[in-house]
């Protein structure tokens, strides 16, 4: 149900330092991997077999979107995205990317 934004949000943002990541600990890695095919995914597809990034993030529903800063904070999370938590969420995931573009960014040189 939210796979076409999360496309979307990930294709908008492939050039900036943010990235879509989608787990899984229900469905094998092999079935995992024709699922991203079959839907044209272009980002990781990740199984979590041992339930580490669903403990990690205290995931209790499915699906759960958490967005995680640059510094590895999570930012915001959803369980589904309507088109008013879409909007909140890609406007997060926009200050996020602005925070990473600032902390990332070589310091300036000094003039002599």
């Amino acid at each position: 149900e939210n796979l076409p934004e999360l496309k979307r949000l990930g294709a908008r943002m492939e050039r900036d330092p943010f990235v879509v990541v989608m787990a899984s600990y229900t469905l094998s890695p092999m079935a995992l991997d024709e699922f991203a095919r079959q839907n044209g995914l272009r980002f990781p597809v990740l199984h979590d077999g041992g339930g580490t990034l669903t403990g990690l993030f205290h995931v209790k529903n499915y699906p759960t979107e958490v967005l995680v800063d640059h510094r590895g904070r999570e930012i915001a999370r959803s369980n589904v995205l309507t088109p008013e938590q879409q909007m909140a969420m890609s406007s997060t995931a926009n200050y996020a990317i602005r925070d990473a573009k600032k902390a990332l960014a070589p310091p300036p040189t000094p003039r002599p």
